[in-house]
């Protein structure tokens, strides 16, 4: 399809929405308008800043199929985002796991969700003519507007955003069952004991993925990983309770 037909139909889909469901090549893929430009842009999966532009799609993911019409829900965006983040506090609340991450959860659902996703798209905009440092500067100034905790100020008494806060918590969280294959339910067993008994551990096992895990109770931390096999790169979660894992990053 050529790329102004394609441009139409992103322009439709997205008049009155930040992001929407697309497919290429038979998968699923979200996709918002470009920041700084007329274009548009797919986000890769699980990315919330990667991807590609429309203008620069063909051969990279496959043909568009279509805009994806989201189902009817009984619940909205808000209430969703909301529920996952409150299921991960509980389990935090639970573990005793990652304090600091439970305050940062708190924090962001006393904000709420439409605040939330503002801010973050206060983040990414740019007006064009002013330089990145100006751009991040004005950004962060009115971000605070929206909300001051979302915000801190540097020692030079310059405003920054709190990346930490809207990289994590504008999407709902995303918390998975750990799983280390064949092994999986002996290593869960033991991984609870150890945490019953704040004794340290770690683990590995290998599923699709190079799969790890360990547990310092000193500092009330537990870290769960899904690497590509052979490869330094991979998935990256938390671990909120002694079997469920909360994602923070790709690399």
């Amino acid at each position: 399809m050529e790329y102004v037909k394609l441009r139409e139909i992103f322009a439709e889909a997205l008049k009155d929405k930040q992001i929407v469901g697309t497919m290429f090549g038979g998968k699923i893929y979200r996709a918002r308008k470009a920041t700084g430009s007329e274009d548009y842009f797919i986000l890769a999966p699980k990315k919330r800043n990667r991807g590609w532009y429309l203008s620069g799609i063909e051969g990279r993911i496959g043909k568009f199929e279509g805009i994806i019409e989201p189902k009817e829900s009984r619940k909205s965006e808000a209430d969703k985002w909301a529920d996952s983040w409150k299921k991960a506090g509980k389990m935090l609340l639970s573990s005793e796991l990652w304090p600091e991450v439970l305050e940062e959860i708190q924090t962001c659902l006393s904000i709420g969700f439409e605040k939330m996703q503002l801010a973050y798209a206060q983040y990414w905009k740019e007006e064009k003519g002013k330089s990145y440092a100006d751009n991040k500067r004005e950004n962060a100034e009115k971000i605070r507007i929206i909300d001051e905790r979302l915000t801190g100020t540097s020692e030079k008494g310059e405003i920054y955003a709190k990346t930490n806060l809207l990289f994590h918590y504008a999407e709902k969280a995303t918390i998975k069952k750990m799983n280390f294959g064949i092994l999986s339910e002996i290593y869960l067993k033991d991984i609870a004991e150890a945490m019953k008994d704040k004794k340290p551990i770690s683990r590995s096992g290998r599923t699709s993925y190079d799969v790890s895990f360990s547990y310092q109770p000193e500092n009330k931390r537990a870290f769960y990983s899904e690497e590509f096999r052979g490869c330094g790169n991979g998935h990256y979660y938390i671990a909120i309770s002694d079997a469920y894992a909360l994602f923070m990053e790709d690399d």
